[in-house]
């Protein structure tokens, strides 16, 4: 026991530590960029590919930070029965002067294989280089394969997961994906592709920018309208097991319309497929497209900005109070529209035109505005993969202002973060809020954080927050978390109001638990349950369920009890003004039983539209057509 506690303490001691050197790197890397950004770097990495079955495929993308296991979820590479994996290295003006690897399982805690790479070959700015992976993998088991290139004083990571199948499906199915991609452009090649389909009379066939496996014919090969792929597509196996395979091909169409304009499109079909004895099978497939928008004098009609092809909740507009700047984030950019100067200003983006787009427009980052003044200023977040600039390769959230009357972005900070875009992005829209007092605040990995902008001190609001453990209010002004690290004996809950700083607790009674359960609106939802009603089946603790819950406004006030004789709440969830229950008996101790539903409307007002400023309308070729709408007329300046 001694020996137990001992060990836990010194795991604990460990923990704390690895907990300051994680913040104090983050305060290091967050120093304020006093300098103005009138240029972008262009992109250094280089690019590399590797090989199934002779062809190119799972463009992996370099990293200037140790990723661990953060980055390989997004490709899957497979290794021929010699296990030896050919490498292509596009090097971007790089000179390669080291090439290593390691193999390891994915929880990264046993090492399989770390192997120098000798003798590459280089040739017209291409590297290409054979891992000879030995024989310690099992077959069919799922590893991670981290590359390292060294170009001289540089060290590049990059990541994949690899596995050894004993059958030759995943070829078979990137080829499926790459030949059916292609024929979709083509009405009467694209007829091979009709047994694949599962079109449904219902299927919403409007929109181009989203296609699915039950589209129309007509809708899968683009309402007819001449489309010509551009350049070769980037291919990415993402998942494999030996029998379920996923497959991503991402591309540019150019379409021609009948009055003589052209428009580039990025395009992405996701493939799901399935080998069954002899053939493979089509389990799912979707096309989203979004339109490049250029800014250009044919992206404007009366009292619109037409934003194109897309889809629904991929682009995002906010106007400044007088409504004089609408600014708009699609495709990854930033732009910024003056409604009296009739003027359009591309605030962000990461392309550029000196390089091929591979690195430039590489898909895993986007942009979220935060305010929009009436003086034009512009602050907004640019998070996930850096592209280019100083801190390409790596990932994080940087926050940048944009000042109109000097026409320039500066930089207020950097905050680094070792995990995927996916992961950032959803920390982001979980929590990503400016208030009115120059504050920002943010969640990443767990933890909250509070900027100030004006002097770029940071504080740590909270961290380790698992997930269930918390919640924000629909605008992102008030937060609540448990204090502690079991979700359902939480002694403590503690709630912020972001714009004013106040913060307020709440504690149980004793021998009380606080679970916070949400928002509806900016009211919090919290619940209370007992240490003596513990919910166990099968030997595994399944909760704690709750005799009580609560809704209360922003002076902790109580708007609403639910407290009923016999009843306990497992679950509540709350969505559109509606607070769902799920409703349990006791049956004996630590056994319950479902019993139903419960549903509590909220009378208060929730907005949360994720199209707000946000149109379309039906055009005669594109079908549906994304639209900002102006409160002035444009009159040609652009």
């Amino acid at each position: 026991m001694k020996k137990t506690l001992q060990k836990a303490g010194i795991l604990f001691l460990i923990f704390i530590a690895a907990i300051v050197v994680y913040f104090l790197s983050a305060r290091n890397a967050m120093e304020k960029e006093t300098t103005v950004y009138t240029s972008m770097e262009e992109p250094t990495l280089p690019v590399i590919h590797t090989e199934l079955s002779g062809m190119q495929i799972n463009g992996l993308h370099g990293y200037m930070q140790d990723m661990g296991n953060q980055a390989a979820r997004g490709s899957i590479s497979v290794l021929p029965e010699n296990r030896e994996l050919n490498i292509s290295i596009s090097e971007y003006g790089n000179t390669i002067t080291g090439i290593n690897y390691e193999i390891r399982n994915l929880s990264m805690d046993r090492l399989i294989e770390r192997t120098e790479v000798e003798g590459w070959n280089s040739s017209d700015g291409i590297t290409t280089a054979t891992l000879p992976i030995q024989n310690l993998l099992t077959k069919n088991e799922i590893y991670l394969l981290t590359l390292t290139l060294k170009t001289g004083e540089k060290e590049i990571f990059y990541y994949t997961r690899i596995t050894w199948p004993d059958n030759a499906y995943a070829a078979d199915m990137v080829r499926l994906a790459d030949e059916f991609s292609r024929k979709t452009m083509d009405y009467n090649q694209a007829r091979d592709l009709t047994s694949y389909l599962e079109t449904n009379s219902t299927e919403d066939n409007s929109s181009l920018g989203h296609v699915t496996i039950k589209a129309s014919f007509n809708h899968l090969t683009w309402d007819g309208l001449p489309v010509e792929m551009q350049g070769e597509p980037e291919i990415t196996l993402q998942e494999f097991d030996g029998i379920m395979g996923r497959v991503q091909v991402r591309y540019k169409v150019l379409i021609s319309l009948e009055d003589g304009t052209q428009t580039l499109v990025n395009t992405e079909d996701n493939f799901s497929m399935k080998w069954n004895e002899k053939r493979i099978y089509m389990m799912n497939y979707e096309r989203n497209a979004d339109e490049i928008f250029t800014g250009g004098a044919e992206s404007y009609s009366g009292k619109r900005i037409l934003l194109g092809i897309s889809g629904d909740g991929r682009t995002h507009t906010m106007k400044s109070p007088q409504s004089r700047y609408l600014a708009f984030q699609i495709n990854g950019d930033l732009w910024r529209y003056d409604q009296t100067d009739k003027e359009m200003v591309r605030v962000f983006t990461f392309d550029s035109s000196q390089d091929d787009g591979v690195r430039s427009s590489y898909h895993k980052h986007d942009v979220k505005i935060m305010s929009v003044d009436d003086e034009g200023t512009v602050d907004f977040l640019v998070y996930g993969y850096m592209n280019r600039g100083q801190y390409e390769g790596r990932t994080g959230v940087v926050y940048y202002r944009y000042k109109s009357e000097e026409n320039t972005v500066q930089e207020q900070f950097f905050i680094p973060a070792a995990a995927s875009f996916e992961q950032i992005r959803q920390d982001i829209n979980r929590l990503s809020y400016l208030a009115s007092n120059d504050m920002m605040y943010l969640m990443l990995r767990g933890n909250v954080y509070g900027i100030e902008l004006t002097s770029n001190e940071f504080i740590i609001i909270a961290q380790g927050l698992t997930e269930g453990s918390f919640a924000v209010s629909d605008d992102g002004s008030r937060f609540a978390w448990q204090e502690g690290s079991n979700l359902y004996e939480s002694e403590k809950a503690h709630v912020m109001d972001f714009n004013t700083a106040a913060k307020q607790e709440i504690v149980g009674s004793v021998d009380n638990y606080v679970r916070v359960l949400g928002f509806v609106g900016n009211d919090l939802i919290y619940g209370l349950s007992n240490s003596k009603d513990a919910w166990v089946s099968n030997g595994r603790m399944k909760g704690r369920p709750m005799y009580a819950m609560y809704i209360v406004d922003n002076q902790m006030q109580v708007e609403n009890e639910y407290k009923k004789e016999g009843i306990y709440i497992s679950e509540v969830t709350a969505k559109d003004g509606r607070i769902h229950l799920k409703r349990l008996v006791k049956l004996g101790e630590n056994q319950y039983m479902y019993q139903d539903e419960d549903t509590i409307v909220s009378n208060q007002k929730i907005d949360t539209d994720p199209m707000k400023g946000i149109g379309w309308y039906a055009s005669e070729d594109k079908g549906k057509v994304y639209l900002s709408r102006l409160t002035g007329r444009y009159r040609g300046r652009a």
